[in-house]
């Protein structure tokens, strides 16, 4: 787009644009005119303006010239009115060429084949961000043998511009309109512009044009137009003069306005509403609306919209269209309106608006993102929530056998696959539902659920796929959970078997040692109660493992702080350490309880600890407590503490049973 070409107020497509035509300000948009001329200078005086106000509309324009007034007439003429028109030129904004170099040896092509053409042009005008194409030729070369046929591409023109944003002229010379040729034109378009008068008349079935107003009668000239013509537009259209006074006024301004206001009125200047206001709801007064800074600053406005008041108390959405009048000398004497009811335009805008915002709200916050695919070209579109959830940095991926490769899972792409196979089966139900991980930017990959329905045209054996629509969800925190749920039962069930394991070791050994029946009871509960203290000890920490202090705290809580000395920098233990570790101290201080130490009072356990080249060295030393001698038979504690914990820590134990007090050294690998 040349935004340097465009007045900068136009943000949406118009149903109507400037003409450049005195008689006629505004052309709705699919408009097929046509225009009789005599002379060079009629093709100048009419052509220059209307290009004109394609150019300054940021138009693209097409302007096939005849001998009358040819491409290097037609240059000079209209870089007079526009200056820069080289350089729109060569930004291939307007093209002129002769009519006698377009067309072959002055063949006439096919009708199709040139609506073909013309319709090209329109759609690369869009493409290229231009807000329409305005075309002319001339058609002084059509030979009286080829008439039959042009009537035939006029009549195209006719129809297949309506509904598009293309002003297509037509410039009959006067020589050619007879023997019913004129029929024929009026018949194929919506309007005739007439030859002057001064250059001869026209067959009376054609309306004569009026004489060129003077300089000083252009408003006069307007309020001499036929009220009925005025009536039959379908939108509501007023004239104010240079003071404002509002001197022509159509049926429908009337009905939408509610009210007549009268012509040439002082007190009622600039506006025929009763009220009118901004959208965010400030009263504009009549001499501050459009319609009075075009009248008095020759402002133009396109597409504004306001709230209008009737004296009824209906309120309605009003969007206008306004052009300042000059006369030839430049001289500012007026400015013409066209308005029209956009109310239900407007509330379905700002509905379809609220929709939009509370779609895009509700994507965002589900993780999801819409998509379409279609097979023709092998593009999928993906709108800004999916191009996040893809990894993409623009909106069209190409789902070649590379961008496929590169972006989707190598254990995904069959199934994926497949499910599209089963998805575009025309006797199937069209529906796609799959699960894959697609690569992100920074190499990572994210589960994606991707589920669609896909468009299908034709009935019966002609019904064939033509695109897949959808949406994509992310899956990644839900597989990551799932991931973490099957790592936890695996985890569960390996800890509830250890336990087991325990368990039963624990049992075996206490039946075996114990003197009597009461006794291997008290001792079993004993035991198994230090197991789950120390399984309460890592489930507060989520059996990540626990702290060698608080293993050691725990054991020994219940004794007295006099007589228990611990001594040791923090060290973090794996869960298999921290529960044997547990086991043991609380074996230790059992005897120590019983035997040993802390028997008495006076008696003393001193817990000492250090960790060298990952290698954990813990000594339980008793002092002061009664005398020690060895046991004759080795009992569970002996054999937790010398082969248990061997086996469990994958280091050493030593016991050593001294008078002065039991000794214990254990040596674990962390």
């Amino acid at each position: 787009m040349h935004p340097e070409h465009s007045s900068g107020r136009e943000t949406r497509m118009q149903q109507w644009t400037p003409s450049g035509l005195r008689a006629v300000p505004h052309l709705a948009w699919g408009g097929h005119l046509a225009h009789i001329f005599a002379s060079g200078d009629e093709l100048r005086d009419v052509m220059v303006p209307f290009f004109k106000a394609g150019l300054d509309n940021n138009e693209r324009c097409f302007w096939l010239t005849g001998k009358a007034f040819n491409a290097d007439d037609a240059r000079a003429a209209l870089r007079v009115a526009v200056p820069d028109l080289d350089k729109r030129e060569r930004d291939k904004q307007i093209e002129i060429a002769n009519g006698d170099a377009w067309y072959a040896s002055g063949t006439m092509p096919r009708p199709q084949d040139l609506i073909d053409r013309l319709l090209e042009r329109g759609e690369d005008a869009l493409t290229d961000g231009y807000a329409g194409l305005r075309t002319s030729g001339n058609c002084a070369w059509v030979a009286k043998e080829q008439w039959a046929d042009f009537v035939e591409y006029e009549r195209l023109v006719h129809a297949f511009t309506r509904g598009r944003p293309m002003i297509c002229m037509c410039s009959y010379c006067v020589d050619q309109i007879g023997d019913n040729a004129d029929l024929d034109v009026m018949s194929n378009h919506d309007m005739v512009i007439p030859v002057r008068r001064s250059a001869g008349t026209l067959r009376n079935d054609i309306r004569e044009a009026q004489p060129t107003p003077s300089p000083s009668s252009l408003i006069a000239t307007i309020a001499g137009v036929a009220q009925d013509v005025l009536d039959a537009l379908p939108i509501g259209f007023y004239v104010c003069d240079a003071s404002g006074q509002i001197v022509r006024v159509n049926r429908k301004a009337v009905e939408l306005w509610g009210r007549a206001p009268r012509l040439r009125d002082t007190t009622e200047r600039f506006c025929g509403t009763f009220r009118l206001e901004s959208l965010d709801r400030r009263n504009i007064p009549p001499d501050a609306t459009p319609m009075a800074r075009a009248v008095l600053y020759g402002e133009s406005f396109k597409g504004v919209e306001a709230i209008v008041h009737n004296p009824d108390g209906k309120r309605w959405i009003a969007r206008v269209d306004i052009e300042p009048l000059r006369e030839a000398d430049g001289t500012l004497v007026g400015a013409a309106n066209c308005f029209q009811d956009v109310t239900q335009e407007h509330e379905l805008r700002r509905t379809l608006e609220g929709q939009q915002r509370t779609f895009d709200l509700a994507m965002v916050a589900s993780q999801m993102g819409t998509w379409r695919y279609t097979l023709a070209d092998n593009i999928c579109v993906y709108d800004e929530n999916a191009q996040r959830l893809y990894g993409l940095t623009e909106e069209r991926f190409l789902h070649d056998e590379a961008g496929v490769k590169a972006k989707f899972h190598p254990d995904d792409m069959d199934l994926m696959w497949s499910r599209v196979e089963q998805a575009l089966d025309p006797q199937g139900d069209g529906r796609y539902d799959v699960e894959y991980r697609v690569k992100q930017l920074d190499g990572s990959w994210r589960w994606l659920s991707a589920w669609g329905l896909v468009e299908f045209e034709g009935d019966g054996a002609d019904r064939k796929p033509v695109a897949i629509a959808g949406a994509s969800r992310d899956l990644t925190e839900r597989k990551q959970a799932e991931e973490l749920q099957r790592l936890l039962l695996n985890e569960l069930n390996h800890r509830v078997k250890n336990t087991l394991a325990t368990v039963q070791a624990i049992a075996w050994q206490t039946l075996q040692t114990a003197r009597d029946l009461p006794t291997a009871r008290e001792a079993l509960d004993r035991r198994i109660r230090s197991m789950a203290q120390a399984h309460d000890l890592l489930t507060s920490r989520a059996w990540t493992g626990a702290s060698l202090v608080d293993v050691v705290t725990r054991t020994l809580e219940a004794f007295p702080p006099a007589q228990v000395d611990l001594s040791g920098r923090a060290v973090e233990l794996p869960p298999k350490h921290a529960l044997a570790l547990s086991m043991a101290l609380h074996e230790l201080a059992t005897n120590a309880t019983k035997y040993g130490a802390l028997s008495r009072t006076e008696g003393r356990v001193t817990v000492q600890w250090r960790v060298q080249d990952d290698l954990l060295h813990l000594v339980w030393q008793e002092s002061e407590g009664p005398a020690v001698v060895a046991p004759v038979r080795k009992g569970f504690g002996s054999r937790l503490l010398e082969d248990f914990l061997v086996r469990d820590l994958g280091g050493a134990t030593k016991l050593a049973y001294d008078p002065a007090g039991v000794r214990c050294t254990i040596t674990a690998r962390l």
